[in-house]
Parts: C-alpha cells; structure tokens; sequence
C-alpha cells in the first residue's frame, strides 16, 4: 500500500563536525532531483533548504541533526565536486577563523555576479552554507560558525 508513496533517496557519505567539537560520520539522504536544475539536489542545497533539523545515518543508529550546530562537513562524493566549479568559477585562497577559535587553509570557489563580483559579495550572500576545497577535499561550511576570513 505504501510502496506508491516510497521516495528514493540518494545516499551521500560525510564526516560532521559540529561547534562543541564532536564529530560524526554517517549518510544523507538527497532528493534525486532538484527544483534548481536537471541532476541530484547538492548538498549545498539541501543545507540551505528551510527545515532546520536533518537525518544524518551512522551505522544503525540515526540522528536528527540540528543545522545552526554544524561548524562545518567534508562531504566524500564525487559527484558533489560536479556542482562547484563551471567555466566562471573564481576561486580565492583564504584563511578561515572560526569562532571555536580553530583555522584552516582554503579556497573559495565563487560565481561572480554582474553587480556582485568580489569575494566580499559573495560572502555576503544569504545562504548559510558555502562549499570551500581544503587541498582535495570538498568541504561545507556555515556562515555563522566563522568569525573571519581573510585572503591569502
């Protein structure tokens, strides 16, 4: 009977570290489709929906993840890396200082806008999470877990 209704979901690897320093490693669950284009909903994108809670699956256990508690996520999918960087893509080297007083190295990858078009703009959007590399690894951060950036 409820087989008609059943969604498939996409899984997606990824490691969470939350702001009281705990970590954890488990799966999402993503649309297949996304209202935004012709591919899988990103991560980014199902970051920045309005529901402030997710499922996050570690193993047999499943947690219901509070979003303004992340500091940032390393997202192990390939595909992802797909949905960050087109032919306009610029990108910035930057330090990140959060508040929990930790740091780390990055790039940014942004999509200048016409009238937007500095890093500063970017950064100012209302988004509250914004995909950076740290050498090979794509990583999620969330706005209001940083204290400062500032460009290599």
């Amino acid at each position: 009977m409820f087989d008609e209704f059943y969604l498939e979901k996409v899984r997606i690897s990824t490691r969470i570290f939350l702001l009281d320093g705990s970590k954890l490693e488990g799966d999402l669950f993503l649309s297949p489709t996304s209202r935004y284009h012709q591919r899988r909903e990103s991560v980014q994108e199902f970051m920045n929906s309005q529901s402030s809670f997710f499922i996050l699956k570690e193993d047999n256990r499943v947690y219901f993840i509070n979003k303004s508690h992340i500091k940032y996520m390393i997202i192990n999918d390939d595909e992802e890396s797909s949905f960050v960087k087109t032919e306009s893509t610029k990108e910035s080297k930057v330090n990140v200082s959060f508040i929990s007083g930790d740091t780390i190295k990055c790039v940014i990858p942004y999509e200048p806008q016409i009238y937007r078009p500095r890093l500063s703009d970017f950064l100012s959007e209302v988004d509250k999470f914004f995909y950076v590399f740290v050498d090979k690894d794509l990583l999620l951060l969330r706005r209001d877990s940083i204290l400062s950036i500032n460009e290599e």
